[in-house]
C-alpha cells in the first residue's frame, strides 16, 4: 500500500471483555500496539484507530486509546478522530478529551447526530446535537490530516450514486462553512 502512494490506514477496533477488569486489557494491548508501530515503520505507512461510541470498545471514552497511542508519533500511529462518536461517549465533557488527544488527531471523520427513542441515529451535519465549536477547535489545532464526511444516515436501500453526492455535497458544504466561521 505504501508503495502505492496510501499514506494511512483504519485499524479494526479492539473490544472489552466487560466480564474481566478492563485496566489488565488495555495493559495487554501495549505490545500488541508496539508490534504494530514497528510494522506501520517498517512499511512506512501510518495506522489510524477511529474512536467509536459503545459498550465494549476501546477508544470510546479516548483516556484508553490515548494512553496507548500517546508515547508514539503520530505519523506512527494516530487518531481519526470521530466528532459524533467523541461527543455522544463524553456528553459534556468532550472538550476536555478532544484537549487530551488532539496532539495525536491526524485524520477527522465528521457526521451529525440525534438522539432517538431506542439511541442514536446518524442525521445531515447541521441538522443534529453536533456542537459545531469542534470545528473552531480543530481549525486552532491546525489538525491537518483528511477529513471524511460520513452520509451514514442515508437509507440503505436508497444508497445510489446521486443521493450519496448530494448528501457528500451538502454536508461537505455545511463543514466548510462551519470550519471558515471558526
Amino acid at each position: 500500500a505504501a508503495k502505492l502512494g496510501i499514506q494511512r490506514y483504519r485499524m479494526l477496533w479492539w473490544q472489552y471483555d466487560l466480564k474481566q477488569p478492563i485496566w489488565p486489557q488495555v495493559e495487554a494491548l501495549r505490545p500488541v500496539l508496539k508490534d504494530l508501530v514497528a510494522l506501520n515503520r517498517e512499511v512506512g505507512i501510518s495506522g489510524l484507530y477511529q474512536n467509536h461510541s459503545g459498550l465494549k470498545t476501546v477508544g470510546a471514552a479516548l483516556w484508553d486509546i490515548y494512553s496507548l497511542i500517546k508515547d508514539y508519533p503520530p505519523k506512527d500511529i494516530g487518531l481519526a478522530y470521530d466528532v459524533y462518536h467523541a461527543q455522544v461517549e463524553a456528553g459534556l465533557s468532550w472538550p476536555t478529551q478532544f484537549h487530551l488527544v488532539k496532539s495525536h488527531i491526524t485524520a477527522v471523520c465528521v457526521k451529525d447526530f440525534a438522539w432517538a427513542n431506542d439511541g442514536l441515529k446518524t442525521v445531515p451535519v447541521g441538522t443534529g446535537r453536533l456542537d459545531r465549536k469542534i470545528a473552531a477547535m480543530i481549525k486552532e489545532a491546525k489538525i491537518t490530516g483528511p477529513m471524511s464526511i460520513h452520509v451514514e444516515y442515508l437509507p440503505h436501500d436508497n444508497r445510489d450514486k446521486p443521493a450519496i453526492e448530494k448528501a457528500l455535497q451538502k454536508d461537505t458544504e455545511t463543514w466548510r462553512a462551519w470550519l471558515k466561521a471558526a
